[in-house]
């Protein structure tokens, strides 16, 4: 797997992540599919965001595909790096009104995530 960035994004075949930093907050928002192929992509796009030291770092989902436990678990990894940083950190979903007016996702649409041998399509909650 081959692993560019630059200007903020950091990406691989499956997975492209939007780093936007804005005075004391950081966005990561990883667009494609945050699975076993893509996890070390979306850790590497982490550290880089923690790296900058925020105040407060989002982890915006509304862009993600697909989601295995690779990925929950680089999820919940970047969780902990960002918490010994002292950074604090949110995970926004999807779920956003129509005009994404609170700021979080416009995609109202399930998540496909696997899990073992079964793939489920879950709502994921409002952030």
């Amino acid at each position: 797997m081959a692993v560019t960035s630059s200007l903020g994004v950091v990406a691989d075949c499956s997975l492209s992540i939007q780093i936007i930093h804005d005075r004391d907050e950081a966005r990561l928002i990883p667009i494609g599919e945050l699975d076993v192929h893509s996890a070390s992509t979306f850790g590497i796009a982490g550290e880089l965001a923690v790296g900058e030291r925020p105040e407060h770092l989002h982890i915006d989902l509304s862009q993600v595909t697909f989601l295995d436990s690779s990925g929950v678990r680089g999820i919940e990894a970047l969780m902990a790096l960002a918490h010994r940083a002292g950074v604090r950190c949110t995970v926004l979903g999807r779920g956003a009104d129509a005009d994404g007016a609170d700021g979080a996702a416009i995609a109202n649409e399930p998540m496909v995530v696997w899990s073992g041998s079964t793939t489920h399509m879950i709502a994921v909650p409002k952030a």
